[in-house]
């Protein structure tokens, strides 16, 4: 398990949520912030990348739909707690 704060994803915009989660990730590097050429998966596909991450075996945000962020969070979310 990772010490940082898992925010709960659900009924929750895909900007709000990255937003608050970049200030739990930050420490362990560079994350994009979502605007203008950064979607969900854009960032997602930059936070599952970073070394101290991707230990935990997050999921692929290539594997979920378009319209999939709550789902990818959930589990993202589930990866970091050992809860897979």
């Amino acid at each position: 398990m990772i010490n940082i704060q898992l925010i709960d994803p659900r009924n929750v915009e895909p900007r709000v949520w990255c937003d608050q989660m970049v200030l739990e990730l930050d420490r362990f590097g560079t994350i994009p912030i979502i605007g203008v050429g950064v979607d969900w998966k854009d960032w997602a596909n930059q936070v599952v990348q970073l070394s101290e991450i991707s230990i935990f075996d997050p999921p692929n945000p290539n594997l979920y739909e378009k319209d999939g962020f709550e789902e990818w969070a959930i589990d993202f979310n589930d990866s970091l707690s050992g809860e897979q």
